[in-house]
C-alpha cells in the first residue's frame, strides 16, 4: 500500500508539473504573440508617418532648389554657400542627438532586463564570485562600445553647437565673418557627417551597435580632424576666426551633464548585462548587494535625467547659477566616469562581493553630486517638470531652431532680438535685390543713351561723307533725343562753325 501510495503521488505530481510547464509555456507564447502584434502595429504607424515625412521632405527640397534658381548667383552665391554650411552643422548636431536618443533606449532596455534577473533569494555565499558567461561578456563589450560612441556623438554635437553659436552670437563676429565660417564649414565636415551617419544608420537598422559590425576609429579621427580644420582657421590677418577659448554661456556645463549621464547609463547597462538571464536559462546567482547597487544606480539615472531636463529653463545671463552649474557638472562627469571605469575593470570575467562594494562606493560619490545638482535646480527655481533639453544641450535635437532662439533671447536683454548675423545678411541681400529692381528702368534708359552715343561716335569716326566739304567732322554738340531724329539732327550739326 505504501508503494502504491508513493507511485500515485509521483504520478500526480508529475502530471501537475507537466501541466504547470505547459501553462507557463502557453502564457509565454501568448505574451510573445501580443508583443509581436503590438510591434507590428507600431511598425505600421511609423511607416505611415515616414511616408508623409518623405513627401514633405521631397517637396521642401524641390522648393529650395527652385527658389535658389530664381536668385541671381552673382548676388547670393556666397550667402547660399554660407547658409548650406550652417545648416550642415545643424544637421550634424541633430544626427548626434538622434544617436544619443537611440543609445539611451538600448541602455534602458538592458537595465530593465538586468533588474528583472536579480533576486535576493538567489545570492552567492560570502567569498564566492559570480562567473560571467561568454554571452554576457559579449553583451558587456557591446555596451562599452556604445558608451564610447555616445561620448563621440556628444563631442561632435557640442562642437557643432559652438560653431553655430559663434556665427550668430551678439558682438562676437561681424556678419561678414559669420558668412566666412559657413563657407569654411561646408568643406570641412563632410567626412565627419558621413561616418556619423553610417553609425546612426547601423544603430537604427539593427537596434544596437556591436563592435563586430561597427568600427569607431574613423569616426574618432574625423571628429579630431574637423575640430582642427574649423577651430584653427584664420582670417587674412592670421587671427583665428573663432576665439580659442570662447564658448557660449552654459555650453560646457550642458556638455558635461550629458557626458556624465551617458557614462552612468553605460556603466549601469554593463552591470545589468552581467546579471541578465540568457534566453530561457535560470537566473544566475549574484553577489550580495548587487541588487541594491543596481537599484541605486537606476535612481541616479532618473535623477540626472530630471536635472538635464530641468536646466532647459536656464537663463544664460544668470551668471551665478551658471558658475555653480559649471562647477557641479564638471564634478558629475568626473565622478560618473570614475564609476564607469571601476565597473569596466571589475565586470570582466568574474565579479566578487568586493567588486560590488567598490562600485557602490564610487556610485555614492555620483549620488552626492547629483543631490547637489538637484538642490541647485530648486534654488534657481528652474522648471523640474520640463520634458525637453536645453537649446544648447547636445541632446536637444533641433539645433538650428534652438540656437537661433537662444541667441535671440540673449540679444533681447540689451538689444534688438532681430539683430542677428544671419538676419542681417538676409536683409543685405534683400536690400541689394530691391535696389536692383528699383534701378532697372534707370539702367535701361542709361543703356539706351550709351547705345545712341556709340552709334554717333561710330559715324563721326568714319569722317564726313559730303563730297563738297573739305573739313573733318568733330563730335556733335547735340545729344539726340531719339534715334528717329538722328538724320535730321546730323544734318544740322555744326562742324567748325559751318553747316554740313
Amino acid at each position: 500500500m505504501k508503494q502504491e501510495k508513493q507511485a500515485l503521488l509521483a504520478l500526480t505530481e508529475g502530471n501537475q508539473g507537466e501541466k504547470s510547464h505547459l501553462m507557463a509555456t502557453s502564457q509565454k507564447a501568448l505574451a510573445q504573440a501580443a508583443q509581436l502584434a503590438e510591434d507590428a502595429a507600431q511598425a505600421r504607424k511609423r511607416s505611415s508617418e515616414a511616408a508623409f515625412k518623405n513627401i514633405s521632405a521631397r517637396s521642401a527640397t524641390y522648393l529650395s532648389q527652385r527658389l535658389e534658381s530664381l536668385l541671381p548667383s552673382g548676388v547670393v552665391a556666397t550667402e547660399v554657400t554660407a547658409v548650406k554650411g550652417e545648416l550642415s552643422l545643424a544637421m550634424l548636431a541633430d544626427k548626434a542627438a538622434a544617436s544619443l536618443s537611440a543609445i539611451e533606449e538600448v541602455f534602458n532596455k538592458a537595465i530593465d532586463k538586468g533588474s528583472l534577473g536579480i533576486s535576493e533569494f538567489n545570492t552567492l555565499e560570502a567569498g564566492e564570485t559570480m562567473s560571467i558567461s561568454d554571452s554576457a561578456s559579449e553583451q558587456i563589450s557591446t555596451m562599452l562600445h556604445q558608451a564610447q560612441f555616445a561620448g563621440m556623438a556628444i563631442d561632435a554635437s557640442s562642437d557643432s553647437l559652438r560653431l553655430l553659436a559663434a556665427g550668430q552670437w551678439p558682438d562676437l563676429l561681424t556678419h561678414e565673418v559669420s558668412a566666412d565660417i559657413g563657407n569654411v564649414i561646408i568643406h570641412s565636415i563632410a567626412e565627419l557627417d558621413s561616418h556619423l551617419s553610417d553609425q546612426l544608420r547601423l544603430l537604427k537598422q539593427e537596434g544596437v551597435l556591436s563592435p563586430l559590425r561597427s568600427s569607431l576609429a574613423d569616426l574618432k579621427q574625423s571628429v579630431h580632424n574637423t575640430r582642427l580644420a574649423v577651430f584653427e582657421t584664420t582670417d587674412e590677418a592670421g587671427n583665428l576666426l573663432i576665439p580659442e577659448h570662447w564658448t557660449p554661456p552654459g555650453l560646457q556645463a550642458l556638455k558635461s551633464l550629458s557626458a556624465g549621464r551617458f557614462s552612468l547609463l553605460g556603466a549601469v547597462a554593463v552591470v545589468s548585462s552581467a546579471v541578465s538571464p540568457i534566453e530561457d536559462d535560470a537566473p544566475v546567482a549574484t553577489p550580495r548587494n548587487i541588487g541594491v547597487m543596481l537599484s541605486l544606480a537606476k535612481q541616479n539615472c532618473d535623477s540626472i535625467l530630471s536635472v538635464c531636463q530641468a536646466v532647459s529653463g536656464l537663463q544664460l545671463n544668470d551668471d551665478e547659477t551658471l558658475d555653480s552649474l559649471n562647477n557641479l557638472a564638471g564634478q558629475y562627469t568626473e565622478k560618473s566616469s570614475a564609476f564607469a571605469e571601476i565597473v569596466k575593470t571589475s565586470f570582466v570575467s568574474s565579479v566578487s562581493e568586493d567588486d560590488v562594494l567598490s562600485s557602490m562606493t564610487a556610485l555614492e560619490d555620483v549620488s552626492h553630486v547629483s543631490r547637489q545638482l538637484s538642490a541647485l535646480i530648486r534654488r534657481a527655481e528652474l522648471d523640474e517638470n520640463a520634458s525637453r533639453f536645453h537649446y544648447l544641450s547636445p541632446e536637444f535635437g533641433d539645433s538650428w531652431k534652438g540656437l537661433t532662439e537662444t541667441v535671440s533671447q540673449f540679444r533681447g536683454v540689451d538689444g534688438d532680438p532681430e539683430d542677428l548675423n544671419f538676419l542681417i545678411r538676409a536683409r543685405e541681400i534683400e536690400h541689394q535685390l530691391s535696389e536692383a529692381v528699383e534701378n532697372g528702368p534707370k539702367l535701361e534708359m542709361a543703356e539706351s543713351k550709351i547705345s545712341r552715343l556709340e552709334k554717333v561716335s561710330h559715324i563721326f569716326a568714319r569722317g564726313c561723307q559730303c563730297k563738297i566739304c573739305p573739313l573733318k567732322p568733330v563730335l556733335p554738340d547735340t545729344i539726340f533725343s531719339n534715334e528717329g531724329d538722328f538724320d535730321t539732327e546730323f544734318q544740322n550739326t555744326r562742324v567748325g562753325g559751318a553747316g554740313i
